[in-house]
């Protein structure tokens, strides 16, 4: 299991999942809004900087996601690194091969 980290910055909160869920790339923004490394955000562990409040929906909503296949539109309260926590609108699209497989 390897995360991945690009010098490109885009001015958006970018990151990439496998078909299982574990997600397995930052980028440089994200990393540096919730002041994490990519090994404190790889796989699972994304979830300790959603508000906990937020965190069961977001789950259940990944996970469907994954099983329809379908695009995925949420909002959660992420923890900035600043401690304070911002309503952050989620999307999540599949990547599909020429057959439409992901």
């Amino acid at each position: 299991m390897r995360c991945g980290l690009s010098s490109i910055r885009p001015p958006a909160l970018i990151h990439t999942g496998r078909p299982d869920g574990y997600l397995d790339y930052f980028n440089r923004g994200w990393l540096v809004f919730v002041d994490k490394s990519l090994e404190e955000l790889c796989g699972w562990r994304w979830t300790d900087a959603v508000h906990p409040e937020d965190v069961a929906s977001m789950v259940q909503k990944w996970q469907a996601a994954l099983t329809s296949g379908e695009p995925l539109e949420a909002e959660a309260r992420v923890r900035r690194a600043d401690g304070e926590y911002r309503l952050l609108l989620h999307r999540k699209v599949p990547l599909r091969d020429e057959r439409g497989l992901s």
